[in-house]
């Protein structure tokens, strides 16, 4: 048993009862599985997980756990310290893209998924991402793929914004996963004249937005759930790019009017946005575990707060209250969720 997650206080469950969304949501119990365990948790760099890990936040305080303010990491330094016992869990993992970190090794410790694993499945298949290309220009220029770009020269320079020869994708910060896996894109399908610009991702989608307002090209990253879909309409403003590769097996989605082409590969398979905790987490606390087994949350209401925060409503109090106002509108799964997590603390 981990000293670091116990404490001596025993919590009344009354006062439990009325943190979060209010008593109304959580089931009267005498005592609480969590009651005296404190929870380490982080969450990622990027905003658009925030309204996940308030959400996984509020109902692990209904279960009676002590959740401490989540540390902001990026994924190396998650899986790094999740691995270590430093961190218990985050509700940020995309599978399976985030595999990779589990093969990782960490000194003294060995490989990050001897000692982590992901649970549950948060959103299941929804997670997209892919370049997406201004409507204007793909019609234009007649661009139906990536490849088209790349083949083209006079393609090239109509996205060349520096000069350098090459297209530019404005992409993401560099110390986020995607980083690597565009670049990787870009080479695969860009022979050597498409070019990743990474950096803040806001401002991107910015630069986008005024090149589109101007009716210039833009090439931009863009991932699902995100508000960036929502403030750059697809179809009308912008599309996303197929990106397959000749002879690509890729999967292909059902975007033919939000896409270049009729049959649409974005260059990356689909995730599942996972809870990745701890393993010593997870056994010694099984109401934890279970809860993160069933909880579920809709895509197109993470994209909806995405887009309440795009639009300001984004300090952590505005975070919180979203997190609270959508466990309060589904009061009988919310207690179901409780209810199978008690149910697992009691064997």
């Amino acid at each position: 048993m981990n000293p670091r997650r116990l404490i001596a206080t025993v919590l009344l469950a009354g006062a439990i009862l009325a943190v979060g969304c209010g008593s109304e949501a959580s089931e009267p119990t005498a005592e609480l599985p969590g009651g005296g365990v404190e929870v380490a948790m982080a969450r990622a760099t990027w905003d658009t997980g925030q309204f996940q890990a308030a959400v996984y936040a509020n109902l692990l305080t209904r279960l009676g756990y002590d959740v401490a303010d989540p540390v902001v990491l990026a994924p190396d330094e998650f899986y790094a310290a999740a691995a270590k016992g430093e961190i218990d869990f985050w509700a940020n993992g995309w599978f399976p893209g985030d595999q990779v970190r589990l093969d990782e090794e960490v000194a003294g410790v060995g490989r990050v998924g001897d000692h982590v694993a992901p649970v549950g499945f948060e959103v299941a298949g929804g997670a997209l991402q892919g370049i997406l290309v201004d409507t204007h220009t793909a019609a234009e220029l007649r661009i139906s793929s990536l490849g088209d770009i790349a083949a083209d020269a006079d393609l090239v320079t109509a996205f060349d914004a520096d000069a350098d020869g090459l297209a530019d994708v404005l992409g993401c910060p560099a110390d986020w996963p995607c980083a690597s896996a565009v670049d990787e894109l870009l080479t695969e399908a860009g022979q050597g004249v498409l070019q990743q610009v990474t950096g803040d991702y806001d401002e991107h989608v910015d630069i986008a937005l005024g090149r589109i307002a101007r009716g210039e090209p833009v090439l931009l990253y863009a991932w699902t759930p995100a508000s960036t879909t929502e403030i750059i309409q697809l179809g009308p403003q912008a599309r996303w790019l197929d990106a397959s590769p000749a002879g690509s097996d890729e999967a292909f989605f059902e975007l033919a009017d939000v896409c270049t082409s009729p049959s649409c590969s974005l260059g990356f398979p689909a995730n599942d946005i996972r809870v990745v905790a701890n393993v010593e987490f997870l056994e010694e606390n099984p109401a934890a575990a279970a809860l993160f087994e069933v909880v579920e949350i809709p895509l197109d209401d993470i994209q909806a707060q995405n887009l309440a925060m795009a639009r300001g409503a984004d300090q952590p109090a505005d975070i919180e209250r979203q997190a609270e106002d959508w466990l309060g509108s589904r009061r009988a799964l919310v207690l179901d969720w409780l209810r199978t997590a008690r149910d697992a603390a009691e064997g």
